[in-house]
């Protein structure tokens, strides 16, 4: 029995088995500040890095970089992008804005998409608020009596 394979069909089997692979792993992604409860109004910031490796002749592959973070706060069921300091790059540091009125804390979750799709380990934190009252101390009076 003959098989018909044209010769496109062989050539782009040729050209996969002889293209430089790119070891694919997902991207690795860490909380930087705060480590732990704040006031009321936070920042919260991190850093996202891609881990897949560059091709045999040592060119940066196309799918390197780090696409998106994303964030859910706890009671929330809408997942949130934060702000990227270089978008499409690795390593890239990132934001959100949080106001924390809470005293019980609100969980935040978090993890990264590189440009090829793959997804990071999900980060959690708490963050209470945290209420500092001042104990204001009575002003001094200093009374001067002449005779």
């Amino acid at each position: 029995m003959k098989t018909n394979t044209s010769a496109s069909a062989l050539f782009a089997s040729l050209l996969l088995a002889c293209a430089p692979l790119a070891i694919a792993a997902p991207p690795t992604i860490t909380l930087t500040t705060p480590a732990q409860n704040q006031g009321a109004y936070l920042v919260i910031a991190g850093t996202a890095t891609d881990t897949a490796e560059s091709g045999t002749s040592g060119e940066k592959v196309s799918m390197l970089g780090i696409k998106e973070v994303r964030y859910q706060v706890e009671g929330s069921k809408k997942w949130k992008r934060a702000q990227l300091t270089a978008k499409n790059s690795s390593p890239s540091g990132w934001f959100i804005e949080f106001d924390n009125t809470s005293r019980v804390g609100k969980r935040i979750t978090f993890y990264a998409v590189d440009r090829a799709g793959l997804g990071s380990a999900v980060i959690s934190t708490r963050f209470k608020r945290i209420v500092t009252t001042a104990t204001a101390t009575p002003p001094t009076t200093t009374t001067i009596t002449t005779p």
